[in-house]
């Protein structure tokens, strides 16, 4: 049942997506990025980065908030728990892409011990 709720709610995310692009491909907007990081159970979005021809974009603040809601629908489970997860989304507007990157980080301990006869 999970997994069907889940299956629901990422096509809608994704339809609604689909608007979103078609409202900054009005705004000649060609990639969206948004930076996020997360540790300590908790964690950080970044406001969206928008670029025309290499060129920042200013978006309008109801687009900037509906696409940091889009980001954190996709976030990796558990990226905000322990040393969590960080990395970038970016929405490719021409071709319609919206992609993950994220690096796990992992707290390793090397344990050793030595006896010195005095």
């Amino acid at each position: 049942e999970w997994e069907k709720q889940q299956k629901k709610q990422n096509a809608e995310v994704r339809r609604k997506l689909r608007k979103v692009c078609l409202q900054l491909a009005k705004l000649d907007v060609d990639i969206v990025t948004i930076k996020y990081d997360g540790y300590g159970d908790s964690g950080t979005l970044e406001d969206p980065a928008a670029f025309r021809n290499e060129k920042p974009v200013i978006l309008p603040r109801r687009l900037n908030n509906l696409l940091l809601e889009f980001a954190e629908s996709f976030l990796p489970g558990g990226w905000e728990i322990n040393d969590g997860a960080c990395g970038e989304f970016v929405l490719n507007i021409k071709d319609r892409k919206f992609s993950r990157e994220y690096c796990w980080r992992h707290t390793e301990y090397e344990h050793d011990e030595e006896e010195i006869l005095l």
